[in-house]
């Protein structure tokens, strides 16, 4: 995949949305689709549970003969507000004995066709200025990436051809109005330009907080593409291994199945959600792939700085071990 030849902030996007259209699960959507009331891709979402779920969509069609579509968006919103989105998509929604389930996970052992051909049920969808807001209806994201339907993340790029970079996309979050529904709903924000990228579980307006989502202090070069490529298109770590895009659906599900999850600080008391970083991330993949193909008995050395986050990956790590199944299952 080549850089695009306009290097303008709508290229860039065009070049993103292209990657990810390509690849396994993704589909582009217009922003006209997203309803600004519900904080949903309603018809992405009915899509999902009809391909899924038939029996508990019919069973909501008699309940709801004259709007049945309204009805599941308006009850799946009001969980959201209520539970986030992290937990229904985890654990579904249920109402009126209607029991449904807003994403499907990979299963540890590839023994259960009827989970396979679920869980490539789940439809990913990429949109472009997404217009977010009832209250100021001119204000739009760049990106956003959706599940079933709900919005999981959003992205500020920016272009160092525009004579813009990362620090512009980081301002214009923090520009953001902190009420807004729409920022509470996303699991992660990423501020990204073509060499660098970070990321935040929180809009704050002026305290948002961001942390580098880097593949080392400066991400390398990769050939042919932007530095910051391995968030959308597969790339090659340093050990010249294969490795999924981190906006790819199987990393997304991934995540949201095995890693992401609410912390207590321990001296304010106050709960913080975590994404983990990008040495946390391949840290615990290059660990567990390595343990599924070549079994248990091996020592490993992880080189992990103060404060950098090791209960976490070592938390991760020990708990996807503990349900690792060989490729023989």
């Amino acid at each position: 995949m080549t850089k695009p030849n306009a290097l303008n902030e709508a290229s860039f996007e065009d070049h993103v949305v292209a990657a990810l259209t390509a690849s396994p699960l993704y589909t582009a959507r217009d922003s006209q689709h997203f309803d600004p009331i519900t904080l949903l891709d309603a018809h992405l979402l009915w899509d999902f549970i009809a391909a899924t779920q038939p029996k508990e969509l019919s069973k909501l069609r008699k309940q709801f003969p004259d709007a049945p579509h309204e009805a599941l968006a308006g009850h799946v919103a009001s969980l959201i507000q209520k539970r986030g989105t992290l937990d229904v998509l985890r654990n579904g929604v249920s109402f009126n004995g209607v029991n449904l389930q807003l994403a499907y996970f990979r299963p540890a052992a590839d023994g259960n066709p009827e989970h396979q051909a679920r869980y490539a049920a789940n439809r990913f969808a990429v949109m472009r200025q997404v217009h977010f807001s009832t209250r100021t209806p001119d204000q739009s994201v760049d990106v956003v990436l959706m599940l079933n339907g709900l919005p999981i993340v959003s992205v500020e790029l920016k272009n160092h051809f525009t004579g813009q970079n990362v620090q512009h996309a980081i301002a214009q979050y923090r520009r953001r109005d902190k009420n807004e529904p729409f920022w509470k709903l996303g699991l992660v924000h990423f501020a990204v330009d073509d060499d660098t990228a970070y990321m935040s579980t929180r809009i704050a307006g002026a305290d948002t907080h961001f942390l580098p989502f880097n593949r080392d202090t400066y991400n390398p070069i990769i050939p042919g593409n932007f530095a910051a490529s391995y968030l959308w298109a597969d790339f090659t770590d340093e050990d010249g291994e294969a490795q999924p895009a981190i906006w790819s659906a199987d990393s997304l599900l991934l995540l949201i199945q095995n890693y992401l999850h609410f912390e207590r600080d321990a001296k304010t008391g106050q709960e913080k959600f975590i994404f983990p970083r990008f040495h946390q991330l391949m840290a615990v993949r290059k660990l567990l792939n390595h343990a599924k193909a070549h079994g248990s008995g091996h020592n490993y050395l992880i080189q992990h700085s103060a404060g950098s986050g090791k209960s976490n990956s070592i938390a991760w790590l020990a708990h996807q071990l503990a349900n690792l199944c060989s490729a023989e299952g």
